[in-house]
């Protein structure tokens, strides 16, 4: 679930800069080879993805700058109002945690409904967030997925 809501966001976020982002990556500005630069642009994002323990991409709407942030990692410490991971390579970040906040459950291959109470320090999780206040603060956290693995 995190791979593919964080690869549909850096998609969309390299086909907004598909031009910029494919002559980084090819090295020139030839289309030659198979696909399309958005194709292109979506493997590199999907291969990236598989590899991501955290990111951060920054969008822009009608109110301004939002950033989106994803953390794959070990839970440092949660309360009742916010989660704090630690990805594998030392990287920590603490999200809010809202009454709107999803919690997700996977366990066999399958995810289940779940609450914050239910996710405890040392679990593996997957959390996606953004800020509420343009691109400084804490994210809130939108979706925590609890029993993830690599």
């Amino acid at each position: 679930m995190l791979r593919r809501i964080l690869v549909t966001g850096v998609t969309a976020a390299s086909i907004v800069g598909a031009g910029t982002g494919a002559l980084a990556v090819t090295g020139s500005g030839s289309t030659s080879g198979s696909g399309t630069t958005a194709d292109r642009t979506h493997r590199l994002g999907k291969a990236l993805l598989h590899h991501a323990v955290h990111g951060q991409v920054v969008t822009h709407d009608d109110g301004g700058y939002v950033r989106h942030d994803g953390v794959l990692g070990t839970v440092a410490s949660v309360s009742a109002t916010s989660i704090t991971v630690r990805a594998s390579d030392g990287y920590r970040e603490t999200f809010v945690v809202a009454d709107r906040t999803i919690v997700r459950k996977r366990a066999g291959g399958s995810g289940s409904k779940s609450t914050i109470s239910a996710v405890h320090a040392g679990d593996s999780v997957a959390v996606i967030g953004r800020t509420t206040d343009g691109t400084s603060g804490s994210a809130t956290a939108r979706v925590i997925v609890d029993g993830v693995s690599r």
